[in-house]
């Protein structure tokens, strides 16, 4: 598909005809992919499973039971082996590590706020300890403010910004992959940028057919909207590209 589309963008244009032509060849290599991308994707379905006639399949458990949540027994914070923080590493990353592991070893902001003395250690324990000691956090949400005020650099938010800015989708690079790494550095930034906001910085960042293929479309409400254009590719480009 690369190597069509670049077939087409080098050929050369002597008469409006060539215009309209290049035009559908275009729109057409797009839809193509878009067929070839959803065909490609994996199904929930499970073939095995759909082969097994309904009076002999067995319910795993009772749908009167089943309250669609599974308990995960708690694991306490101690046992983690978790690569405490110092202070001088990446705050964020630590800070995201510990999130998505709360979740999945049945934890609650609670039991790190109280199991805290567990994550940290040499600078960032010394800033832990003497604050605690002075009562100086509420909870975990408070201590992890505070943290981003003694740990994070100077204009971080700026220099993140600059950064996301500045970051273009790599030309082997699935566009959702590439939106969904844009959605994290911003959900990186202390201060929220608003969805709109995010979706022009994206959207201007893409590789150059989906920059050119999103210019019909005005308005674009949200990220969720954005991928799945981008991930389809059924756009009609404008006249004259």
């Amino acid at each position: 598909m690369t190597y069509l589309s670049g077939r087409i963008f080098r050929l050369k244009l002597e008469t409006p005809d060539d215009i309209v032509l290049k035009h559908q060849l275009r729109t057409r290599l797009l839809e193509l992919e878009g067929e070839f991308a959803e065909r490609m994707e994996p199904k929930d379905e499970d073939p095995l499973l759909n082969n097994i006639p309904a009076s002999q399949s067995t319910p795993l458990r009772s749908s009167n039971n089943f309250s669609g949540n599974l308990s995960i027994k708690k694991v306490p914070v101690f046992k983690w082996g978790l690569k405490k923080f110092n202070g001088r590493g990446s705050l964020i990353q630590f800070l995201e590590l510990i999130d998505s592991l709360k979740v999945s070893r049945g934890c609650t902001d609670v039991d790190l706020f109280e199991a805290a003395t567990d994550l940290f250690e040499g600078d960032a324990w010394v800033f832990w300890h003497n604050s605690h000691l002075k009562n100086k956090f509420a909870d975990w949400t408070e201590l992890v403010d505070s943290l981003k005020q003694v740990f994070l650099p100077d204009n971080y938010d700026l220099n993140l910004l600059e950064d996301i800015k500045s970051r273009k989708q790599y030309v082997r690079e699935h566009v959702s992959i590439f939106i969904s790494s844009m959605e994290a550095q911003f959900n990186r930034l202390n201060r929220p940028v608003p969805e709109n906001d995010i979706v022009n910085i994206i959207r201007n960042n893409l590789l150059f057919d989906y920059v050119k293929a999103l210019l019909v479309l005005h308005d674009i409400d949200d990220l969720a909207q954005l991928t799945s254009l981008c991930k389809r590719r059924l756009f009609t480009f404008a006249q004259g590209i």
